[in-house]
C-alpha cells in the first residue's frame, strides 16, 4: 500500500470521530445549562481546532 493510499485510510478513519468530537464540544459550549467554566473549556478547544489562514500562522509563528 502506497503512503498516499495509506494517509487516505487513516483520514476516512479518523474523520467520524473528529466531526463528532467537534458537534459535542459546540454543543456543550452552547447549552444554557452548561457551567460557565465547561463553557469556556468547549470554546477553548473548538479554538484549539479551528483552520487557520497561512497569514495568521505567519503571525503567530513571528510572535505577533
Amino acid at each position: 500500500m502506497t503512503p498516499a493510499v495509506q494517509a487516505l485510510n487513516i483520514l476516512v478513519t479518523a474523520l467520524p470521530s473528529l466531526i463528532n468530537m467537534v458537534a459535542h464540544y459546540e454543543e456543550i459550549a452552547s447549552r444554557p445549562d452548561t457551567p460557565p467554566e465547561d463553557k469556556e473549556k468547549a470554546k477553548a478547544l473548538l479554538e484549539s481546532m479551528r483552520w487557520k489562514s497561512f497569514d495568521e500562522l505567519e503571525k503567530e509563528a513571528a510572535g505577533e
